[in-house]
């Protein structure tokens, strides 16, 4: 068995209506069954796991200034 660790983060916003969750569509990027996924990835040498979450999210969609 292959262990790998993921990180990643639920992006969300506030609006007037309530709450506004950003989802990915993967395709058939990393996996056929998912359809769509929160950003994520693998942690790289020497990232902490916040690190690591933050980077994916600017890699997959360019989000900037995310507060945690």
């Amino acid at each position: 068995m292959i262990y790998e660790k993921s990180c990643g983060i639920i992006p969300f916003r506030r609006t007037e209506e309530g709450l506004e969750y950003l989802l990915l569509h993967s395709g058939m990027v990393r996996n056929p069954d998912a359809a769509w996924e929160f950003p994520k990835g693998s942690m790289e040498e020497g990232e902490s796991e916040e690190e690591t979450a933050l980077r994916e999210v600017m890699e997959e969609v360019c989000l900037e200034g995310i507060q945690l």
